[in-house]
């Protein structure tokens, strides 16, 4: 996303070219600072690899430098940066103009999809070292990835969603029926829902991919609860799917939802669940070219199932000065907590990166991770 506040010149490309102001100096010392913590230089070793903590996507600075993944050990309470570099010399995620916008674990693999131009790539989840890509993406621009079984996955793009062979991995043929842009998508039951900009979401069914429903609202998704609902936001309301009938139920929200359709925009929806809970980030919206752009934002709600009233106020607002970016929130259950990023500026232009850190239950601020450089992290990945 990458953005500058210039909506006057061109509105769509603002989130994408921020980073061109100048060069990263991460303080000059290419440490990454942890507040009221440690800090660690960029290349230390990292203890025990990957496999007891979280990933960060951070999407890299536009003509500058690639994006990359970043690493929170949950054993040091420690950061390590560019640690897809780290393991794999001499390869990179795409050309400096594209940008890491996606990333999910999946059958013991990290699948990374990098948009405007970068390829899909695979590495092995524990070690990060990449295990294959498809380098050439549909019309250049490729956006989510979602395992369907042990052989098959999907790839969204800004002209469809497309088979993947996840022996390679490779790239197959386009599913027939969803033919514009395509985001988010997520695996539930017999169906995998897809958000699509022209018919909200898309359930196909999972065995041949053929369309089962078009539900004709949508803007971000997906979240699940424990009782296996599937939540997206459309309009102003956070709709409830149930997984097996395709019933639809809505909820009406104190704000109207978003959607980042716009011209070089897309980025993973704002909403995340608990398993009891559904949250989901109050975010701007402005026009773009072909679509909206979403920005900032500094209010997240939680909504109880059943509970109409959990609504009635925010949850938590982000501390002043600071606004939502990239996908704003994701739960992470390891901890209990609510993983907010935000920037200091609510368009993207910023080089003030904080992770901040909320339990799940209460709303208290337990730690925040914050960096100086134009590396605009988008959104944690989990194991």
């Amino acid at each position: 996303m990458k953005s500058i506040k210039c909506l006057a010149l061109a509105a769509s490309l603002l989130i994408l070219f921020a980073a061109c102001k100048k060069e990263n100096t991460d303080s000059g010392l290419g440490l990454i600072t942890k507040e009221n913590a440690n800090a660690v230089h960029a290349g230390a070793a990292l203890p025990g690899k990957y496999q007891n903590g979280f990933l960060m996507v951070h999407e890299g600075q536009y003509g500058v430098n690639n994006g990359d993944l970043w690493y929170y050990s949950y054993d040091s309470n420690k950061v390590a940066k560019d640690i897809y570099k780290a393991e794999n010399p001499g390869k990179n995620l795409g050309p400096t103009t594209s940008t890491l916008q996606f990333a999910t674990i999946y059958n013991g693999k990290v699948y990374m999809v990098a948009k405007v131009g970068g390829p899909l790539v695979a590495t092995d989840a524990n070690s990060l070292v990449e295990t294959g890509r498809i380098a050439n993406l549909p019309q250049s621009e490729g956006y989510a990835f979602v395992g369907v079984d042990a052989s098959r996955g999907l790839l969204s793009a800004v002209d469809g969603v497309y088979r993947i062979s996840l022996s390679g991995p490779s790239l197959g043929a386009k599913v027939a029926g969803i033919s514009g842009p395509a985001g988010d998508m997520l695996l539930a039951g017999n169906y995998v829902f897809v958000m699509t900009k022209d018919d909200g979401v898309v359930a196909l069914n999972v065995s041949d991919y053929s369309i089962a429903k078009k539900f004709g609202i949508g803007d971000a998704g997906f979240a699940r609860t424990n009782d296996g609902t599937v939540w997206v936001a459309g309009k102003d309301s956070l709709v409830a799917i149930n997984p097996a009938s395709l019933a639809v139920s809505r909820v009406k929200l104190p704000f109207a939802t978003t959607n980042p359709w716009a011209y070089l925009s897309w980025r993973s929806g704002s909403l995340t669940s608990d398993g009891s809970s559904v949250f989901i980030a109050a975010r701007q919206s402005t026009a773009g070219i072909g679509g909206n752009i979403e920005y900032g934002g500094t209010q997240l709600y939680r909504y109880v199932p059943g509970n109409p009233a959990s609504l009635s106020a925010p949850f938590l607002t982000v501390p002043s000065g600071q606004y939502f970016y990239g996908s704003a929130v994701r739960y992470n259950a390891t901890r209990n907590e609510l993983l907010v990023i935000t920037l200091t500026d609510q368009f993207g232009a910023s080089n003030d990166n904080r992770w901040l850190m909320y339990d799940a239950n209460t709303a208290a601020l337990k730690e925040t991770v914050r960096y100086t450089g134009y590396y605009f992290p988008a959104l944690p990945v989990f194991y």
